[in-house]
């Protein structure tokens, strides 16, 4: 069974998230899809997003989210896990001069607001994209260039961030809006 329309790319698997239902989702950067896989029918179904998807993460209602690496300007896209319907959403940008590169969002998680948040490598920045509104709103990291990838939500809702160029982890309070750097 073929999962791809690219047969000669290499999938490039950059993540995975399960659905409550057991159903585990994957994104494939290379082909530029997202993979559903069922592991008590082994059945996938692939669906082109037309993006390098970086990161996945869910939200209550079931669907996936999504963030474009490689997107020369910041955003973020839903999968409709019902319909396989595909939605891009925009963040605010953080005006990188083409000298700087592209913004690279790395790590992506979704809080029990459902509220999406994203480290942009590149950008210096964390941003946040509330999911029932439509509202977002951009922060820039405490530091130039500290390089945020992964990130983790905490059990009291604060965002914790990896720093790849640091070697520190910061925390980021949603309530207050401040971050705290530990070396």
């Amino acid at each position: 069974y073929e999962v791809s329309d690219k047969p000669d790319v290499a999938a490039q698997v950059r993540a995975l998230v399960f659905a409550a239902d057991g159903t585990l989702w994957l994104v494939n950067g290379g082909t530029e899809a997202v993979v559903r896989l069922d592991p008590r029918t082994r059945r996938y179904t692939t669906y082109p997003v037309g993006i390098y998807p970086h990161d996945i993460a869910q939200d209550s209602h079931g669907d996936v989210w999504l963030n474009d690496y490689f997107g020369k300007t910041e955003g973020i896209a839903r999968l409709g896990a019902a319909d396989g319907k595909l939605t891009r959403f925009p963040l605010p940008s953080a005006k990188l001069p083409p000298s700087a590169g592209i913004p690279l969002p790395y790590g992506m998680q979704i809080d029990a607001k459902d509220r999406l948040w994203s480290a942009q490598l590149a950008a210096n920045t964390l941003a946040r994209y509330d999911i029932a509104s439509g509202a977002s709103k951009l922060y820039a990291m405490p530091g130039d260039n500290v390089g945020p990838r992964r990130m983790a939500v905490a059990p009291d809702g604060k965002i914790w961030i990896a720093e790849f160029n640091t070697g520190r982890v910061t925390s980021f309070d949603p309530a207050s809006e401040k971050f705290e750097s530990f070396d």
